[in-house]
Order: C-alpha cells, then sequence, then structure tokens
C-alpha cells in the first residue's frame, strides 16, 4: 500500500500547490489514515461496469438498458479468467 499512499501524497501535493485546498486541508489529509476497498467485481465485470458507463454517457441509461443496443467489446472472456487465476495465485487475493 506504500505506493498508494505515495500517490495519494503527490495529488494532494499538486492539489495544494495549485490552490485548491489550503494548508491546513492538505496537512490533516496527509495525515489521514488509507483506507482501501476492494471491489468484489473481477476484472471482466469491471471492464463491462466501464463499457455501460460510457454507453450511459453517450445514449442515456434508458437506451442502454433497454433499447436493444449490441455491443461488441475487445474482452477475451477465457483469457481474462486465466489472467485473473495467475493474480490471484501471485497476490494472495484478487
Amino acid at each position: 500500500m506504500g505506493g498508494a499512499i505515495e500517490r495519494r501524497n503527490v495529488v494532494l501535493k499538486k492539489m495544494f500547490e495549485q490552490k485548491y485546498i489550503t494548508e491546513n486541508q492538505y496537512n490533516d489529509a496527509v495525515q489521514e489514515e488509507l483506507q482501501v476497498k476492494r471491489s468484489k467485481l473481477n476484472f471482466a465485470c469491471a471492464h463491462f461496469v466501464y463499457v455501460k458507463s460510457q454507453l450511459e454517457q453517450q445514449y442515456g441509461t434508458r437506451i442502454v438498458e433497454e433499447g436493444g443496443l449490441k455491443v461488441a467489446t475487445t474482452l477475451d472472456f477465457a483469457l481474462q479468467e486465466k489472467i485473473e487465476e495467475i493474480v490471484k495465485n501471485e497476490s494472495g487475493e484478487l
């Protein structure tokens, strides 16, 4: 999680330098404990959630849910499942 904290702090520093937040807000934020929430979605689901959100932005939720759109993606589900298995085995969790 060290990388996530470093990245958070870089973003906060940039926000302070560009006057989006005050010095007090910056100091409070860098002292705050970073909490990581893991998604229960697998990578493939996350891909489809992203695609769906893009379609909803372009066409609206009603058309996406009820409009009969046919959407093709580059996702190879069998390959994605293998990748997820490798990641799970290497990291201990997904």
